[in-house]
């Protein structure tokens, strides 16, 4: 399943607060049978294309490191 729709990224808008909620988010949607999300904060013009992207990079390099098996794209 895909999520096309996630607040996933921490400190950018109403999602994750900081990394450990991150992780925690991401491990219940694999639970969930998600596989792929699609990143898609409200950046409240204080977040770039730019910067959604290397946070994406982040998180999905954190996912790993931590062993979820999800799949995290901009």
């Amino acid at each position: 399943m895909i999520d096309l729709h996630c607040h996933l990224l921490p400190h950018v808008d109403d999602g994750p607060a900081n990394w450990e909620e991150t992780i925690a988010l991401a491990r219940q949607l694999e639970l969930e049978g998600v596989t792929k999300v699609a990143a898609t904060p409200h950046s409240y013009g204080r977040a770039t294309t730019h910067g959604i992207g290397a946070l994406a990079r982040e998180c999905q390099a954190r996912l790993e490191h931590e062993g979820v098996a999800l799949a995290v794209v901009p």
